[in-house]
């Protein structure tokens, strides 16, 4: 089945859930955003009834007020390139002390799992499991006692941490770029 007809199953088989279709950048590839609810729902029929089987990678990004988690599921039918699928979904920061809520897609694909711990901790994203639970974060990334989350862009580093000095950005504003 060509592209074009995976697209038109899925927009009927998941009617409301898929909120747009575009191209994945200057590739060719199909990026589908799917209401974020329906997000394991429409994962689960990719791997199951569309042939992607693997995910290659979740990435996280913040625009304006939203993030937008970015799956790289791939087919491995015809092992080729274009066997890729982009899929998107956004959810609105309301706060910035606010999680965020998504469903966790770990086990459908366990490469899912450090992904989400990762993005978990540095985001504030709790991925939910199908019970309503949240899925356990491990800690992998920020040191214990660590608190809020640094990659959102109001994210403020504290001076010190553990009686260390923070320099990233301190320096810089006391001595007007001077060190």
């Amino acid at each position: 089945m060509d592209k074009k007809n995976n697209i038109e199953e899925l927009q009927t088989r998941f009617h409301g859930a898929i909120l747009q279709v575009q191209r994945f950048g200057k590739t060719g590839l199909n990026c589908i955003w799917v209401e974020t609810k329906r997000l394991r729902e429409v994962a689960l029929g990719l791997r199951n009834d569309f042939g992607y089987v693997f995910l290659e990678n979740l990435s996280v990004m913040q625009i304006d007020d939203a993030l937008v988690l970015t799956y790289f599921l791939r087919s491995l039918v015809h092992n080729t390139y274009s066997d890729c699928l982009v899929l998107r979904v956004s959810v609105h920061l309301k706060k910035s002390e606010n999680q965020i809520e998504v469903p966790s897609i770990a086990k459908l694909w366990e490469t899912a799992r450090p992904f989400e711990n990762e993005s978990g901790e540095l985001f504030g994203i709790r991925y939910l499991n199908e019970d309503g639970t949240e899925q356990t974060v491990s800690g992998a990334k920020l040191p214990s006692g660590w608190s809020g989350y640094p990659l959102r862009k109001d994210y403020v580093f504290p001076r010190t941490f553990k009686g260390i000095r923070h320099e990233r950005s301190w320096a810089d504003k006391e001595t007007g770029g001077r060190t």
